[in-house]
């Protein structure tokens, strides 16, 4: 803003300049023709003389010549259109023929002035500077007002515009602080379950393995909960420097959805939940094979994980015309309308939210920024009557074989 107004008030300070020169030189023009008219085919100055630029001349007020004689002698060759006074114009006369300009300005007559040498003399047009000033002083008013508000303006602008690019900047951040709190509580909570294993093991160095397998299996299922947090941050700073890639191979996409719901079988059995796949035979198509594995794995660990006990998971595959339709829908408590716009946010987290990664709120958005990578778009629909569903749509030639 700074560097804009410095701009804005140096092409004010130019363009007033640049009118001021103007101006003048439109008055000089007027001046200079009003002294070297003919008389004796221009019998008075009450009009404007032809040709002359007319700015100044129909702005500013009268017009009086006066020729000045080698002895002398002044003559008032047409006085009709000024009100100088007399005694002010014979000191005007005086103060020019004193000095050697040819164009000016008396300021203590408020006269500008301009002459010309004659065959007899010398011919002096005179004009009131009031009119001028007042014409440069409005110039100026409006000009520096224009100028102020144009400023004012830029400012609302750059300020709206700023706003709007800090925006994202801000919340990104405030969700980095967020979960960067939330990760190292619950880091620190594993590693203080598995400081404490130690130290009871510590103290009962020469018990049995077995004996103290309780406090092993605790060990390792901390470890392990601390795996699975730190493997989902790598995926996602991996999933985020991702660029889309221009070399695909064929995949097999109904073997591997196959395959992921065979995989999700057993965790489905043990939480009660009922799993029914729906895949279409023999789709493939160009992509990232590891890419839509991840993918296939994210929509089924949150479609069983919160279908609920006795609920439902539904994972299907279909293919309409040049579109791939990969889905994961389940039963249990539909997502509400607050959390639905953040989910696909980073760290977004929430008690009903659909994210996995041990509700981290990292992998939706694991999930999106493949998806983004791969080209294919990612939509989401929840309520009680139909359920949570999350539909991957890839755009691409698919062949059937």
């Amino acid at each position: 803003m700074g560097l804009v107004g410095v701009v804005m008030v140096f092409l004010f300070i130019f363009t007033m300049v640049i009118m001021f020169i103007l101006v003048t030189q439109d008055m000089q023009a007027f001046l200079r023709e009003c002294a070297t008219v003919d008389l004796s085919t221009y019998p008075g100055i009450d009009e404007t003389p032809s040709g002359s630029s007319n700015l100044v001349a129909q702005y500013l007020g009268r017009v009086c010549v006066v020729e000045v004689l080698d002895n002398g002698k002044l003559s008032i060759l047409d006085i009709s259109r000024s009100d100088i006074d007399m005694t002010v114009l014979q000191n005007a006369v005086r103060t020019v023929n004193a000095g050697d300009y040819t164009f000016g300005i008396l300021n203590r007559s408020n006269l500008f002035f301009y002459r010309v040498e004659w065959s007899h003399g010398q011919r002096i047009a005179f004009v009131d500077s009031s009119a001028y000033m007042q014409y440069l002083k409005a110039m100026f008013f409006y000009g520096g007002f224009l100028c102020l508000f144009a400023m004012f303006v830029i400012y609302l602008i750059s300020r709206f515009l700023a706003k709007m690019m800090l925006n994202p900047v801000e919340k990104a951040w405030k969700q980095q602080k967020e979960f960067i709190a939330d990760a190292s509580h619950e880091l620190k909570t594993p590693l203080t379950v598995i400081l404490a294993n130690n130290n009871i093991l510590q103290m009962y160095k020469s018990d049995t393995v077995a004996n103290q397998m309780k406090w092993i299996e605790s060990t390792q299922e901390e470890a392990t909960h601390m795996k699975e947090l730190i493997d989902d941050l790598l995926m996602l700073a991996k999933t985020e420097n991702m660029q889309e890639s221009k070399i695909y191979t064929d995949v097999d996409i109904s073997f591997l959805a196959n395959k992921i719901a065979l995989q999700f079988e057993p965790v489905a059995y043990e939480k009660g939940v009922n799993l029914i796949c729906d895949i279409d035979k023999g789709i493939k198509l160009k992509g990232d094979a590891t890419a839509i594995n991840q993918i296939m794995h994210i929509l089924l660990d949150n479609a069983v994980k919160y279908a609920g006990l006795g609920g439902e998971a539904q994972f299907s595959l279909k293919k309409r015309q040049n579109f791939i339709y990969l889905s994961a829908k389940n039963t249990g408590e539909p997502i509400s309308q607050e959390d639905m716009p953040h989910l696909f946010e980073r760290f977004y987290r929430s008690d009903k939210a659909r994210t996995s990664g041990n509700g981290y709120g990292l992998g939706l958005s694991i999930l999106r920024n493949l998806a983004q990578m791969m080209g294919a778009q990612v939509s989401v629909t929840s309520d009680a009557a139909n359920g949570t569903i999350f539909t991957v749509r890839f755009k691409t030639e698919t062949r059937k074989y």
